[in-house]
């Protein structure tokens, strides 16, 4: 089921995601996962038939998503912040500087299971 949504989401930037395709998005977006952040991400850029296009925080899942390794995401940021302003992109700063624990979550949260076990 998973696939099938990724690869439908993924195929082009086109495809509108549905509630369902946008609340497993945004929970596996939100555990760190680059794909599903730069999936997120596209929702956002493209508007969906449930969230509103959304340059800023497109930019900003796109970041993370980048951050996590997917490359994929680069190119997609440099469109995006050609596109915001000055102000706009100050304020996608400070929502990733407050939101940095996106970034490697995969590996926080192995660090805190490891010190529970050995601690």
């Amino acid at each position: 089921m998973f696939k099938k949504i990724v690869k439908n989401i993924s195929k082009n930037m086109e495809h509108k995601a549905n509630k369902k395709e946008y609340f497993l998005a945004s929970r596996y977006a939100e555990l760190g996962n680059k794909t599903w952040q730069f999936l997120l991400a596209k929702m956002y850029e493209t508007g969906t038939t449930v969230v509103t296009k959304d340059i800023l925080t497109a930019y900003v899942w796109y970041y993370f998503s980048n951050q996590n390794g997917m490359k994929e995401a680069e190119e997609r940021l440099m469109l995006l912040k050609s596109q915001l302003s000055n102000e706009q992109l100050n304020e996608a700063n400070d929502i990733i500087s407050r939101n940095m624990h996106y970034v490697n979550q995969k590996t926080k949260n192995l660090l805190v299971m490891m010190k529970r076990l050995f601690c």
